[in-house]
């Protein structure tokens, strides 16, 4: 960690949360946002990879608790300079493309990951719940490119952005720093545009009664 540069910030550490022995992120906090420091996520020791889940439930519960939250992988202290540029970035820095700005309702064939989400959702909200849930929301990010979100919940207040994530195509471990950063790129526009990011893993909706309290 950087010290000086955490200091000059004015972010407060308020938790180092360990994943197994071996990774962990620190979470900090100044005002009403949350930045998570994930300390080199993406490295391989051995043949054992942490439990996806875990990640999940840990940036659901401070995106719950904070206003806004950004995410960075740290591989060396050069990431806190990431941190500032990202904490000083208004919308009108990220160059937008038109076809960003579409919602579509329409419901394409589910992943079985998917298909679980919405049994649930169906479960606690009723049949005609999913007219509310927009699908493969296409969204501008940074540089020009165009991401693609699972789920978008609209709300007066701020959007929520759900993301069904599968292990090998999600975890740090298994995709490595490049594909990791692109997803958190994609993550820290979200949060930029004002919406509230949700990852559910398969783990996580294996259990129905819990996945129904978090939602």
């Amino acid at each position: 960690m950087d010290n000086d540069r955490i200091g000059a910030l004015n972010l407060r550490l308020i938790e180092d949360y360990l994943y197994d022995d071996d990774h962990h992120s620190y979470v900090y906090e100044r005002d009403n946002t949350c930045i998570i420091v994930d300390d080199n996520l993406c490295k391989q020791i051995g043949d054992h990879i942490f439990d996806y889940s875990k990640y999940c439930e840990m940036q659901n519960k401070y995106v719950n608790r904070y206003d806004l939250l950004y995410r960075f992988n740290m591989i060396d202290n050069s990431i806190y300079s990431q941190v500032e540029e990202w904490l000083n970035k208004k919308v009108d820095d990220i160059q937008l493309e038109d076809k960003g700005n579409a919602f579509s309702k329409g419901h394409i064939d589910n992943t079985p990951l998917e298909k679980k989400f919405e049994d649930v959702f169906t479960d606690i909200y009723g049949n005609d719940a999913l007219a509310y849930l927009n699908k493969e929301v296409p969204v501008s990010l940074n540089n020009g490119h165009t991401g693609s979100i699972d789920y978008v919940l609209e709300r007066d207040n701020g959007n929520i952005a759900i993301e069904e994530n599968g292990v090998i195509y999600h975890h740090p471990v298994i995709i490595g720093n490049d594909r990791y950063a692109q997803q958190l790129e994609k993550q820290n526009t979200l949060a930029l545009y004002n919406y509230k990011v949700y990852r559910f893993s398969a783990e996580n909706l294996m259990f129905k009664n819990s996945v129904i309290e978090r939602i």
